[in-house]
């Protein structure tokens, strides 16, 4: 038997199910309002237990007033409906609450007004989230007032690409700037390129004294790496 802290008069958090009773007797109509007494739902002071302490006959419930429990539906052997209500004639019963057993276990039916809470509350959140997408989808300006732009959607899935777009843009934005600045600021040690010793010795041998300054040219490069392997193949003979 498990037990939920809750109002005394709301058990709908409570459950019951006794498996060594289900496990010797089999539920039905006749056992069925016995098995409902053993749980937490079950009123001691209703007149089902009177009958049952003075060995009475079950058609003397409807003669006494009070509370009592009676078999309202039974669907053998999976569903029973049980009802709780107040009798004050032998003709009039009040309803006051519901329980049903499936396949052994007995529950507390909610009331009409818990179900229709439960699904305003549910109904009520799905407007409001609605109610918050709507809001991303207007614009407000002094001058064209509300405006309404239902495309975001596509705007967000194309929101990576003009992304990678604006990044490309800042680069070249970047790389113009720092070719102006070193166009107006130029700095020697930067525009001069590295040179290797071989390369130095090589246009020092055809003009003494003048050092390399200029960047060379492909041509260039090709006689100065001719110029290093032939200086190589005279080191190792």
């Amino acid at each position: 038997f498990e037990r939920m802290q809750s109002d005394p008069e709301d058990q709908t958090g409570i459950s019951f199910r006794d498996i060594r009773f289900l496990e010797r007797i089999p539920l039905n109509k006749q056992t069925i309002l016995d098995y409902f007494a053993l749980s937490g739902f079950y009123d001691r002071t209703c007149n089902n237990e009177i009958i049952k302490m003075q060995r009475l006959d079950a058609d003397k419930l409807k003669t006494l007033r009070g509370k009592e429990y009676e078999l309202f539906f039974a669907n053998e052997p999976l569903l029973f409906v049980i009802r709780k209500q107040e009798r004050t004639s032998n003709t009039v019963a009040i309803p006051l609450a519901t329980y049903y057993c499936i396949n052994g276990t007995i529950y507390q039916a909610p009331n009409v007004q818990s179900v229709v809470a439960s699904r305003m509350l549910k109904s009520l959140f799905n407007v409001q989230a609605a109610f918050k997408e709507a809001q991303s989808y207007y614009t407000f300006d002094p001058y064209m007032h509300y405006t309404w732009d239902f495309n975001k959607s596509d705007a967000a899935a194309s929101a990576p690409k003009k992304e990678e777009a604006k990044r490309i843009q800042d680069i070249h934005r970047v790389d113009r700037i720092l070719y102006w600045m070193n166009a107006q600021f130029p700095n020697p040690s930067l525009n001069q390129p590295p040179v290797s010793n071989a390369t130095m010795k090589t246009e020092g041998a055809s003009k003494p004294g003048t050092p390399a300054t200029s960047t060379p040219t492909s041509q260039t490069k090709r006689k100065i790496e001719d110029a290093i392997s032939s200086n190589e193949k005279k080191i190792k003979s």
